[in-house]
């Protein structure tokens, strides 16, 4: 086997134009002009620094301020229920078959008259979602007839235990209480556009130029037609 040879790296650029960054030792001997270049060059960098320090912030307060979502937005997932608080997953599997990261793992039983969990044969006695091999995809929420499984708005999943990533049907499904006002039809669009400023009423001065800049547009659209 032969050696390996390493060729010395060349001290000087090969290429005539090509900058070389400085040390701070190296500018005492520059000439005057390129040393007052340098000088210039700190300065420029400091006065927009001082301009930007004064503004406004652009971020959000986050957590204790967040932007409003889209209503299509796919977020930590969810199942069901109906008004009467049974389980509208029926167990029939489509969400586990068009899973293209076989992210969901589901086992289902049949409905007894003893213990009916679904209006349907069958439901979803065993139901998991491994959210570190999710997509959020929505191709679950899309298969399902029943509108059992969807993607709420629901992002801040962070956590520093792998096992807390394994969501269980207990930790999936809607509480009894907010079965009405967490219910959403899966794949619909919205009726109208939804705003997606922040809901705070402290907002940051970018995005209230955006939204006056909006409904400038929309009031030179509309006298126009």
């Amino acid at each position: 086997m032969q050696e390996a040879v390493f060729r010395p790296i060349p001290a000087e650029p090969r290429q005539a134009k090509v900058r070389v960054h400085l040390n701070v030792r190296d500018i005492s001997k520059l000439g005057w002009k390129r040393s007052f270049q340098v000088l210039w060059a700190v300065v420029k960098g400091m006065s927009m620094t001082w301009r930007h320090l004064f503004r406004k912030p652009v971020t959000f307060d986050y957590p204790n301020q967040k932007r409003a979502q889209s209503p299509r937005f796919r977020g930590v997932h969810r199942l069901q229920r109906y008004s009467d608080g049974k389980e509208r997953c029926v167990g029939c599997g489509l969400c586990s078959v068009v899973c293209p990261s076989n992210a969901i793992y589901l086992e289902a039983a049949e409905n007894t008259p003893d213990n009916m969990v679904s209006h349907g044969e069958r439901h979803a006695r065993f139901y998991q979602i491994d959210m570190l091999r999710c997509i959020f995809c929505g191709f679950c929420e899309e298969a399902c007839p029943e509108d059992a499984i969807v993607l709420g708005p629901n992002w801040e999943a962070a956590s520093t235990h792998r096992d807390d990533f394994i969501y269980t049907k207990e930790r999936l499904l809607v509480p009894l209480e907010k079965k009405d006002e967490w219910f959403r039809r899966g794949m619909t669009w919205p009726g109208e556009a939804p705003d997606t400023v922040p809901t705070s009423t402290d907002l940051p001065e970018y995005y209230m130029k955006l939204k006056k800049k909006e409904e400038r547009k929309k009031k030179k659209e509309a006298a126009s037609a």
